[in-house]
């Protein structure tokens, strides 16, 4: 109760009220500011979820898989167990021989590691194994983006409906969305450059911030991002600089650039990132099995042109079908989108606008590509074609600067919202607030009816389970950790390697590491043996039985990898030609356990001399068995034995 003395002082009991009710207030706006952000994530963890959702149903999460790049998906699956494997068995952490043994093993760094991840969901890994982790990171991954722009626009804007639509489009965009289904986490967690536009915002415009502190947290967030991908770090920072200039360019005439913050925030960030990375960094670019040029000279390094802005099944990876995963088109946005966003930044007149759709610009020049065996003169003045010349810079696919596309479109949105708020609030001064409500919301209606074109690409992506061979469950360990293996088939072996987590050392892999030239590939400076086993996994009808000349080889390769034990499902395409191929060279036949061919303790035993019965034997056997592992085993050895072919 208020309490007012006769000469109308407040008394003190009144204070302490005035102050509980203060308090009271400043209570109800955290708790209002806390059940807004749990809500957003709840909302884009239900879109997520409406996407993703198949992996989830029909069987257990930690046994199932997205359709398509299922190799791609495995490298994933191999490199997020391997994460919380060097956490209870700490190691070189950039380095391992795990994969490629007895090649010189492979750099983590050279990789679409991402180790950040791993080691963030190393808990979901020791409870429920590493394929669950992957759908799990997979299903957040779009959360975290999401977040990352609400946190951004939060800086920029004042709309909350704004702010979370702006939110969604970064989130859920082709560009941001498409990588998903083939295991590319290194592309789909962008929470690095939304939340650096937010800090370099505030290091020049609202400055809530020291600029030791803005520093501090660009450092901070440098570090995690080159342990999540120094793709998108290399790529924000080709797009910040020249956005930046943009923006002092545009700036009005009266305010000044801060140029002693940026010193400052610029310092303390190159403090930070060059002790926490000087190592890392180093090991990336010059240490062992480091490789240089394109990260993936099979992957066609091409562009988005105009129409494929604004045509949805435009593409340069071929045809794409609703929901495809990788195959969508990653530069969509579709004219209605643009339409809205275009009358909306007639109103939008601030320098940030500008930076923005500068930022759009700068993006699609660089997504062009490098065309290097173009002579044209338009080819000679691709951006990308003179950064392609840095490190970093060499491996990147230009076709994911089309995220930016996003990142500025998102903003764009949330500012085209606010001014049109502002426009409304102005010209409906003397109307009810009811009628001001309903014509908010009339505005967010038509920008979520412009985004009617992009969600009409998508479709739930479809799952599988993934079914693994008791062997690998119940056998793999009984193989010593230090042994070296050859597993076939290999590429998709690595998925039940990381499920039984890395039971031994493998020979091959599926990884980047160094050819006789220093340049990338995935067999390294390749040997008879590398092509034996490639031309078995990936080839059908045009299979050949290798010669004399390369059975010696491939034999020899044995020998030098240090192969202690080979193991063969036997249910895999062709098995029966490398097993017919393995008794040859080995001199002698298999045990069978469970579908699953394994001779053992190589090492131990002298490999038969390499004639032209051998090839003869082998010629006879491998091809016309292929399909029969059993058959072609028993075929090869009892034509080396002199018995009769049945």
């Amino acid at each position: 109760m208020t309490k007012v003395a006769p000469n109308g002082v407040t008394t003190l009991g009144a204070l302490d009220e005035a102050t509980a009710t203060k308090n009271k207030r400043w209570l109800g706006a955290r708790r209002g500011l806390f059940a807004l952000h749990v809500g957003v994530v709840i909302w884009l963890t239900a879109l997520s979820f409406a996407l993703f959702n198949q992996v989830f149903v029909g069987g257990h999460f930690a046994s199932r898989m997205f359709h398509g790049q299922r190799i791609d998906s495995s490298q994933q699956v191999w490199f997020l167990g391997y994460a919380a494997h060097l956490l209870t068995h700490p190691s070189q952490p950039f380095w391992s021989d795990l994969m490629y043994a007895g090649q010189g093993g492979f750099n983590l760094l050279s990789q679409t590691s991402v180790l950040a991840i791993g080691m963030v969901t190393a808990p979901v890994t020791w409870l429920l194994g590493p394929l669950a982790t992957a759908n799990v990171a997979t299903l957040l991954a779009p959360v975290a983006s999401g977040y990352a722009m609400f946190l951004c626009l939060r800086v920029l804007t004042r709309s909350v409906s704004g702010q979370l639509l702006g939110a969604t489009i970064f989130a859920f965009l082709p560009a941001t969305v498409g990588p998903a289904q083939g295991g590319h986490l290194m592309a789909t967690v962008l929470i690095y450059p939304p939340l650096m536009v937010a800090l370099l915002f505030d290091l020049v415009v609202t400055k809530n911030k020291t600029p030791k502190t803005i520093g501090l947290l660009i450092g901070l967030l440098t570090i995690v991002q080159f342990f999540i991908g120094t793709e998108v770090l290399a790529m924000t920072v080709a797009i910040a600089l020249p956005t930046l200039l943009v923006a002092a360019f545009v700036r009005p005439k009266a305010t000044a650039l801060p140029f002693a913050a940026l010193r400052q925030a610029a310092g303390t960030a190159f403090v930070v990132v060059g002790v926490c990375l000087a190592y890392p960094l180093w090991f990336a670019l010059a240490g062992p099995q480091h490789v240089t040029g394109p990260a993936w000279a099979v992957v066609p390094y091409a562009h988005y042109g105009v129409s494929a802005i604004v045509h949805s099944l435009s593409t340069s990876f071929g045809g794409s079908t609703p929901g495809s995963g990788r195959n969508l088109n990653g530069a969509y946005l579709g004219w209605a989108l643009l339409v809205v966003t275009g009358l909306s930044a007639i109103l939008v007149r601030r320098v940030l606008a500008w930076s923005m759709f500068a930022m759009a610009v700068i993006a699609w020049l660089l997504s062009l590509g490098r065309a290097f065996g173009s002579t044209n003169l338009w080819a000679n003045l691709l951006p990308m074609r003179q950064l392609s010349r840095l490190p970093l810079f060499d491996a990147m696919l230009p076709t994911r600067f089309v995220v930016f596309y996003g990142l500025a479109l998102a903003v764009l949105v949330a500012m085209g919202i606010d001014a049109w708020n502002a426009h409304m609030a102005t010209r409906l001064l003397d109307k009810t607030p009811t009628l001001r409500n309903l014509a908010s919301a009339g505005l967010v209606a038509v920008f979520i009816a412009a985004l009617v074109p992009i969600g009409l690409t998508y479709s739930a992506l479809p799952a599988e389970s993934v079914h693994e061979p008791w062997w690998f469950a119940h056998r793999s360990h009984l193989i010593p950790s230090s042994h070296t293996v050859l597993v076939y088939p290999t590429y998709s072996s690595l998925l039940f390697e990381a499920m039984e987590q890395f039971p031994f050392k493998t020979v091959g892999g599926y990884a980047i590491i160094p050819d006789a030239n220093g340049q990338s590939s995935f067999t390294g400076k390749r040997q008879a043996l590398d092509t034996f086993l490639l031309e078995a996994e990936t080839l059908r009808g045009t299979l050949a039985a290798p010669t004399l000349k390369e059975l010696r080889l491939i034999q020899a390769a044995l020998g030098h990898r240090g192969v202690d034990n080979i193991v063969i499902l036997t249910k895999s395409f062709n098995a029966g030609y490398v097993a017919a191929t393995m008794v040859a060279l080995t001199g002698s036949l298999p045990v069978t356990d469970h579908r699953v061919m394994v001779w053992s303790n190589l090492r131990q035993h002298s490999y038969p001399q390499v004639t032209s019965q051998t090839e003869a034997a082998v010629d006879a056997c491998a091809l016309s068995h292929r399909r029969s592992a059993a058959v072609a085993a028993t075929c090869v050895n009892n034509l080396l034995e002199g018995k009769e072919n049945q």
